[in-house]
């Protein structure tokens, strides 16, 4: 055998060591050993498949836009797991009334603030959430008179028949909670204040009237109001009346 054949010989031995080597000893064409299947794929030899990881659960609380309640009166509420039926769902908190379905009240009466519990039962176990609210008292209303706030001009013969009454700034309170005017005091021009009951001019208040002039301002203040639902009682901003 001539050396030129013997050193081919040797290079083709070093070469298929190596190959053997970096393949583990294994063929190129020999079968692949068995791999655990993907996570979430189905095992075809033994047919078992992963539990899928739950899906992170949270409560769905709505009071509209706020992040406060009012206090002493109804505030509403939708209050859900998503995807969990509602029998599966536990909600407590101060002053809560279930009304149907997902909607609830809330009433708080002199707590600070309100936290809201819920829980929920499913196929995986059990799921908490909490949220809290401050608690505000009700706004003061606006007197009104002639359906007018804060200042109009009246003639004296309107003034004497209208009633004062009373509403909430829309902007700054959105219930429609039903109002009265239980009692205000009424300033004329260089006369003593009178301090009348109900919504109406009683007799003296009229005889003052009467005797103001065209231009003079009738101030009503102190105006006593309470609410039809809660019977909170309420001061209303004055109004005040130019006799023209």
């Amino acid at each position: 055998m001539t050396r030129q054949l013997k050193t081919r010989l040797i290079c083709l031995s070093i070469v298929a060591i190596v190959l053997t080597a970096c393949s583990g000893g294994q063929r190129a064409d020999a079968p692949a050993p068995d791999m655990p299947p993907p996570p979430g794929k189905i095992n075809d030899k033994d047919g078992v498949k992963p539990p899928p990881t739950p899906r992170l659960r949270s409560a769905t609380i709505i009071a509209g836009n706020h992040n406060y309640v009012y206090r002493g009166i109804d505030n509403p509420f939708t209050i859900y797991f998503e995807t969990i039926p509602i029998e599966n769902t536990e909600v407590s908190a101060p002053g809560l009334k279930h009304i149907d379905d997902v909607r609830y009240t809330i009433t708080p009466s002199d707590e600070d603030e309100i936290t809201i519990n819920i829980t929920a039962t499913f196929e995986m176990g059990r799921i908490s959430d909490r949220i809290t609210y401050r608690v505000i008292d009700i706004p003061n209303p606006d007197a009104t008179i002639g359906g007018y706030t804060e200042r109009t001009s009246l003639t004296k013969e309107q003034l004497v028949k209208l009633p004062l009454t009373a509403q909430f700034n829309p902007l700054m309170f959105d219930f429609d909670i039903p109002l009265e005017v239980t009692s205000f005091i009424m300033y004329a021009p260089g006369q003593t204040p009178i301090q009348i009951n109900g919504n109406v001019l009683n007799a003296e208040a009229k005889k003052a009237v009467q005797l103001a002039s065209k231009g003079d301002l009738i101030a009503f203040v102190a105006v006593k109001v309470t609410t039809g639902i809660s019977g909170q009682e309420l001061t209303a901003h004055p109004v005040l009346v130019e006799l023209k």
